[in-house]
């Protein structure tokens, strides 16, 4: 079964990827390195990571 209710995203698939606003994309990125380089930092890595595991 196939549901047309999206959550994120675009609502079609993409036909170009002249159509990704790589601008907002690449600012995306850019902040999550820096929350992940700030965690790491602040040795709290798990924060922000799902591969790690606190025991």
């Amino acid at each position: 079964m196939v549901s047309s209710l999206t959550t994120n995203g675009l609502k079609g698939q993409l036909e170009d990827w002249n159509q990704v606003n790589w601008k907002k994309v690449n600012k995306l990125v850019r902040n999550l390195r820096q929350r992940i380089f700030r965690a790491r930092k602040l040795g709290d890595f798990c924060k922000y990571s799902k591969e790690c595991t606190r025991t």
